[in-house]
């Protein structure tokens, strides 16, 4: 198979770092707004108005998450409109959506389907959240809370990016990707180490096994698997007296809240309850199900997210303001599978990170707050300049066919 070649725009360099930077910057405006979410908005508008006509621009799948991301939208607006939701809440809603739909339009725009783009954006956006997060705060402690809530993610990213620029070599990002685990399991971030493990895992295996999918594959992926799994439950093993009961306490939360969320669509499979619903008979049932987990403390007792992407959609809109999202799912899934088959390159470990990070938010993570907007529309360009590397390299293979 041909080396996917990367080819940059350096005079959209300085453009891409300074959006970054701007999405590390919070606004204040309905909800939560990121001011690089501003420039993305501007960056879609104009871009599709400047290629109106233009039938090389739109990839088909950019046509599907943009219509299907609309599609929620409108059953959102329905949904508001017969439950009764109050404007402000209702707002906030739809403008998930809105900005969800500007931000990867707008990215798609200056990425310009490549995979280099994706590096400088996304070291400004690490520049962007240290300058606003790394500052001393309240607590002896305050750098785990910053790491935890705000940090670790586009800081990975970011530094996935430097590496990606600085070497074509796969040991680089390996081994920030197995610093970044341990150290997040230290400080008790246990789905970020468990991404960051499971991305060594795969890219150990892509790095021992070149080209195509062979006999040693599945071995080599299962054994690699394994071992990262030991080596999370070793470091489990030696935090549990830290934080065993934090942890236990939080396992207990979030199946309260998928119990609940399961159960509150089973009482309303076909019609959403409205853009942040407060339902009083899914908060007793959240007390219940927390009590059952074994758990007393509830502080989530009006939570009707389920801590799930899919889940929180399907209950304020309704099954048709979810089939986005399970789309979105799908498309990162069958972008996974391309990953263990695409040459092995300097975006490989940044795509695998992405797309595993991306299907985890949306099985158990909700969908609040801007970061949770701009990871989504990251995993979503990916799954689309994946998909277009997959096309090119079969259209090359048939044009180019190995001797037998």
């Amino acid at each position: 198979m041909p080396e996917i070649r990367l080819y940059p725009i350096p005079a959209a360099g300085l453009v891409l770092l300074a959006t970054g930077v701007a999405l590390g910057i919070p606004l204040n405006f309905v909800g939560n707004l990121l001011a690089g979410e501003i420039l993305l908005a501007v960056f879609a508008i104009v871009g599709v108005i400047a290629n109106v006509g233009n039938v090389r621009f739109p990839d088909r799948r950019l046509v599907a998450f943009t219509g299907l991301f609309l599609l929620s939208l409108s059953v959102y607006i329905a949904t508001d409109f017969f439950a009764g939701t109050e404007l402000h809440d209702a707002l906030r809603g739809w403008a998930r959506f809105i900005f969800l739909i500007l931000d990867f339009m707008g990215i798609y725009v200056i990425g310009r389907k490549s995979h280099f783009n994706l590096f400088p954006l996304f070291i400004g956006y690490m520049a962007g959240q240290i300058m606003v997060w790394a500052r001393p705060g309240a607590g002896d402690h305050w750098y785990v809370t910053a790491w935890k809530h705000h940090l670790c993610l586009p800081v990975l990213i970011g530094l996935l990016g430097v590496a990606g620029l600085y070497s074509r070599r796969s040991a680089y990002s390996i081994g920030l990707l197995a610093v970044a685990g341990i150290i997040s399991f230290q400080i008790d971030t246990r789905a970020f180490g468990m991404i960051c493990f499971v991305t060594v895992a795969m890219m150990a295996t892509r790095v021992i096994v070149a080209g195509r999918i062979g006999k040693l594959m599945p071995f080599i992926l299962f054994t690699a698997l394994l071992i990262s799994a030991a080596g999370v439950s070793a470091i489990l093993d030696e935090t549990q007296t830290q934080f065993g009961k934090r942890q236990l306490g939080s396992n207990e939360m979030r199946y309260a809240a998928v119990a609940t969320a399961l159960q509150t669509i089973a009482e309303h499979p076909a019609m959403g309850l409205g853009s942040w619903k407060t339902d009083f008979e899914a908060a007793n049932r959240h007390r219940a199900n927390l009590v059952e987990a074994g758990g007393s403390h509830d502080t989530e007792s009006y939570d009707q997210s389920g801590h799930s992407q899919l889940l929180q959609t399907w209950i304020e809109g309704g099954p048709l303001a979810a089939i986005a999202f399970f789309y979105l799912l799908w498309r990162m899934l069958v972008s996974l599978w391309w990953t263990l088959t695409r040459p092995v390159d300097r975006f490989l470990a940044f795509a695998i990170f992405i797309l595993l990070n991306g299907i985890w938010s949306c099985l158990f993570s909700p969908f609040l707050g801007a970061d949770v907007r701009i990871n989504a529309a990251v995993s979503i360009y990916v799954c689309i300049i994946l998909a277009i590397e997959k096309s090119q390299n079969q259209r090359r293979a048939l044009a180019y066919p190995q001797p037998s």
